[in-house]
């Protein structure tokens, strides 16, 4: 890869794609809102979470999954672009040893704005004391936050 190539690529993965959908429906909070130190102090990444009302979780990018963790608590997904983007299904929810989490997609698999990715059972989640945030986290991101306005998350 040219010098060249590797500038428009950096700034090909800085941005949000067009046809960003939220990956879940719910009421946005910021990162520094989530009781898990990993996300709140942004270790992990940009990003923000969303209290999560609804049952699917879908994906906000064309791209593959590249990772679909085997308790099915966390999708990292690959966008088109070459913006990584993290899905952490609730907090600490990797204890439930994929219990309430059912696959839609297979690791590897192509999948497209508005996907089905995981269906979560969030009386499971409840019913173990655990958190029904949905971190998303941009692995990648070439700022220090990320603000969401009109359901659309922008890099700042």
């Amino acid at each position: 890869m040219s010098f060249i190539d590797k500038i428009f690529k950096c700034e090909k993965r800085r941005t949000i794609p067009d046809n960003w959908q939220m990956p879940v429906a719910g009421d946005i909070v910021s990162l520094d809102k989530v009781l898990d130190s990993a996300f709140a102090s942004g270790s992990l990444g940009a990003g923000f979470a969303i209290h999560a009302v609804g049952d699917e979780i879908l994906s906000p990018v064309d791209g593959v999954v590249s990772e679909l963790f085997s308790t099915l608590h966390a999708v990292f997904l690959l966008a088109d672009n070459g913006l990584e983007v993290l899905i952490h299904i609730g907090i600490d929810t990797v204890s439930l040893q994929g219990r309430g989490f059912t696959a839609l997609v297979s690791q590897g698999e192509a999948v497209h704005v508005g996907q089905a990715l995981v269906r979560v059972d969030w009386e499971v989640v409840k019913a173990a004391g655990l958190s029904t945030l949905v971190p998303v986290i941009f692995t990648n991101a070439p700022g220090q936050g990320v603000e969401v306005s009109q359901k659309r998350p922008y890099f700042v």
